[in-house]
């Protein structure tokens, strides 16, 4: 990845960054699994949309912690590019970068937790619906869930139940009160679907119970994909099953939000307001006659006057690394003192600096 040396204070903060990343973008990826699993075409694209935008901001992440420097998305720097190519400045670009980041990887989590909540709040009138039932047993016992499909105003419930072997059956009565029921409306097609695959589960017979499945949170997981409920991919036992069906879009929001937001760091900068906006004397012309910042003037006096400086370079020379460093270069840029080589679209992806 070229000039990308570790540093000693912002290779830190750098690789913290690139952790959120990888949690960030595995969240979506989970997500966006349960979403391809669903039988309706609109859900599919929107999980297409976060397993690409995840498998992206994990590649960062891995960029991020490899090299000790903030590493930005191919989403974000072909929003950028594509900005600069339409004729906007760089700065408004990596804005434009920033926001096509953020609502690749929080609008397909926003769009299927919002259908979740109506889902959620309209189950209680609705005639067709789906019931997911969570039984908590201890911390050392693995808890118990069972699924419920209504159909022409009757909920019939059912579980996988035994071990060392088991069988998908119905349960003999409703879920009681050690059970914490979750129910969401679904259409008469998408119930019709759900009882097929029921039908064809029961019909599976006795089986060797197994952790990988099949198991009371995996049978349960196969009628709510037919039923197009959307759950992420690390639902995979009765507890987690619990909270990605009611939390598991919102987790994903969070975990994508913040990937895309921590992967944009260093926008602002000293003097207030983003680079190249007008500065306390009310214009960017009035920002030019001021005396340069003590970090921006070490960089300058730093440079050679023919010949150019590659980012560890001026690193040695001037001590600066992460967000000092990156502010002096962009109030340089800005100031129109230094020429900035990069590699590819990454803005914070330097590979070397001299002066004009």
């Amino acid at each position: 990845m070229g000039d990308t040396a570790p540093d000693a204070e912002g290779g830190s903060a750098s690789r913290l960054v690139g952790a959120i990343q990888l949690i960030g973008g595995g969240l979506e990826i989970a997500l966006g699994v349960g979403a391809v699993g669903a039988p309706t075409g609109v859900t599919q694209v929107g999980g297409v949309i976060l397993i690409a935008h995840g498998a992206d901001t994990m590649v960062a992440g891995f960029r991020s912690l490899w090299n000790g420097q903030v590493s930005h998305t191919y989403t974000q720097q072909g929003g950028a590019a594509a900005a600069r190519w339409a004729g906007a400045s760089d700065q408004t670009a990596q804005y434009v970068g920033a926001g096509a980041d953020f609502i690749a990887g929080v609008g397909p989590g926003v769009a299927i937790g919002v259908s979740r909540r109506l889902a959620i709040a309209g189950a209680e009138g609705a005639s067709e619906r789906v019931a997911v039932a969570y039984m908590h047993r201890s911390a050392l016992e693995m808890g118990h869930n069972a699924v419920g499909i209504r159909q022409g105003g009757t909920t019939a419930w059912f579980h996988f139940a035994g071990t060392p072997t088991g069988a998908f059956e119905a349960m003999a009565r409703a879920p009681g009160a050690k059970y914490v029921i979750t129910e969401l409306t679904v259409t008469a097609e998408e119930a019709a679907r759900a009882d097929a695959a029921r039908r064809i589960l029961v019909q599976s017979g006795e089986q060797a119970w197994g952790y990988l499945g099949p198991n009371c949170t995996t049978t349960s997981l196969k009628i709510l994909q037919q039923a197009g409920i959307v759950v992420p991919a690390w639902s995979r036992t009765p507890i987690l099953l619990h909270l990605g069906l009611r939390a598991g879009s919102e987790i994903t929001v969070v975990g994508g939000g913040a990937a895309a937001g921590f992967g944009v760091p260093f926008l602002a900068v000293p003097g207030g307001g983003a680079p190249g906006a007008a500065g306390p004397n009310g214009s960017a012309a009035a920002d030019s006659t001021r005396p340069l910042s003590p970090n921006a003037q070490r960089l300058l006096d730093a440079l050679p006057t023919k010949g150019a400086l590659t980012r560890a370079q001026v690193t040695g020379k001037t001590g600066l690394v992460g967000p000092p460093l990156y502010e002096a270069i962009q109030e340089l840029e800005r100031r129109g003192k230094i020429t900035v080589t990069r590699f590819g679209m990454d803005e914070l992806n330097i590979r070397e600096i001299s002066r004009r």
